[in-house]
Formats: structure tokens, C-alpha cells, sequence
């Protein structure tokens, strides 16, 4: 697992087999966001699989809205899950009780999308 980069410092049990559905682009006009996926379930396009490692399948949106946040500006930073749960503690004010540095960080708090915001790079 080492050598594709998924054995790391989680805590959670590593998996002994990785296995990865077969996905393509579909035609449309963004690719990344809309594939088709071979696999075994009875889901149709775009009812919602997400079982490959391809930018169709991990790609995701997420947006701020609100006086804390400036508004129309786009993150080009990826943005991951694990980010919504720092943002949310620094925006009402709490401090989690564990920081990570960003080599083995599980989050980061985008705070470069607020209004305070200085631009900022990825790891920063």
C-alpha cells in the first residue's frame, strides 16, 4: 500500500486489496465532472456512484456564503472534506483540540476565502 501512497499515519485499519472501478468521460462537455463507471451496481449515470479514484468520482463542490466570506471569489487551492470541519470551529471561534502541521494535517481552515483574506499557496 506504500507504494501507492495510501498506507500513511491514520489510525483506522489499512485495507489489504484497493480496488478501483473502470470510469471514462461520457461526451459531455466536462469531462472531469461527468463520467460514466463500470461497476456492479444497478445505478444509472448520473445517479450518484462514487466508487473510482477518477476526477468524475472526486471531484466536488463546495461553496461560503454569508458576511464572513467575500463574495464570486473561486478557491483554484484544492478543497477537501476534511476542511469543512476546521472552517466551521475557526468561524465559532474554536480552537480543535488536536493541530496537525501540513504534512500530516486532516484539514486546514480556508481562510482564504474570508474577508481578512491575504492570498495565500497550497500548504500555507
Amino acid at each position: 500500500m506504500s507504494a501507492l501512497g495510501l498506507k500513511g499515519k491514520a489510525v483506522t485499519p489499512t485495507p489489504a486489496i484497493v480496488v478501483n472501478f473502470r470510469s471514462y468521460a461520457s461526451g459531455c462537455a466536462e469531462p472531469t465532472t461527468c463520467s460514466v463507471q463500470v461497476a456492479d451496481t444497478v445505478l444509472r449515470q448520473g445517479q450518484g456512484m462514487h466508487g473510482s479514484f477518477s476526477r468524475g468520482d472526486t471531484m466536488n463542490f463546495m461553496a461560503a456564503v454569508g458576511p464572513d466570506f467575500k463574495a464570486g471569489f473561486a478557491d483554484p487551492l484544492p478543497v477537501s472534506n476534511a476542511d469543512v470541519g476546521f472552517t466551521a470551529a475557526h468561524l465559532l471561534g474554536l480552537t480543535p483540540a488536536q493541530r496537525y502541521d501540513a504534512a500530516g494535517f486532516p484539514g486546514r481552515t480556508l481562510r482564504l476565502a474570508d474577508e481578512e483574506g491575504k492570498k495565500k499557496t497550497a500548504g500555507k
